[in-house]
């Protein structure tokens, strides 16, 4: 379980988010939208242990929970297999890996079309294929949470794509994957939940939360009032898209 309830997220004296209500379904695809500022950043931090609420009940009953930051800082002089592999290295003072934990390095890069580029420096990856390598770790650790602050940004849309469907296949596996998101239509073809960070009205320095699935969250009055922007939602062969403007 992952939960909030009448949750707050304050700085100082500064309310950023409050009535904070929301339960993350296992083994789904949830997106957290909204603008720039809003405290998306926030609230995935909080979800993810790394923050705390400043009042409300948070419940985290998952046995491993990773957070995949947006700007993620890469070591120098290493390869993607080495990197990778380095996960193993974390819970102890060890010289190098077991057979069995190659063996699932390899099986792990295989599963995300990274075999080829084991060998590769990390700067010679693709932002696309860095960001799959962070998702490897994850898998690796064993991480049945992952939660990702923007995984498509600076990606062009083939590699978000990509990500977004690889993401999708690991809550096939029963893998709760948390993610923020810029792009709607893409997040509204892949998500199977939404929480939409807004301003309220009556306190515009302060936010609040809608959460649903696609027809409860995605409506154009919600996506309107977030963004301050007119919206325009059409359903076209069970596809959603969202179009700025009226």
């Amino acid at each position: 379980m992952l939960s909030i309830k009448n949750g707050k997220i304050a700085f100082k004296e500064k309310i950023l988010l409050e009535d904070i209500n929301l339960e993350i379904p296992e083994s789904h695809l949830s997106i957290i939208i909204g603008p720039n500022g809003a405290g998306k950043t926030s609230l995935i931090n909080i979800l993810s242990g790394s923050s705390k609420l400043t009042g409300g009940e948070f419940i985290n009953t998952y046995k491993k929970c990773i957070l995949i930051p947006q700007k993620t800082h890469y070591p120098d002089g290493i390869n993607l297999y080495e990197y990778v592999s380095s996960v193993f290295f974390q819970s102890g003072w060890k010289w190098s890996i077991s057979k069995k934990e190659q063996d699932r390095v390899y099986e792990v890069l295989d599963k995300l079309n990274l075999s080829s580029k084991e060998k590769s420096e990390l700067h010679q990856l693709s932002s696309g294929e860095l960001q799959l390598a962070n998702i490897a770790i994850c898998l690796l650790s064993g991480a049945d949470l992952i939660l990702l602050d923007e995984p498509s940004a600076n990606l062009d849309l083939i590699n978000q794509v990509m990500i977004l469907e690889i993401l999708k296949k690991l809550t096939q596996k029963g893998i709760t994957i948390v993610a923020i998101m810029h792009d709607i239509t893409l997040a509204a073809k892949y998500g199977d939940k939404f929480i939409i960070v807004q301003k309220t009205e009556n306190h515009p320095q302060t936010g609040k939360i809608v959460y649903g699935n696609k027809q409860e969250a995605l409506t154009e009055y919600n996506l309107s009032k977030a963004y301050n922007y007119e919206f325009k939602v059409v359903d076209i062969d069970e596809n959603t898209y969202i179009q700025s403007g009226t």
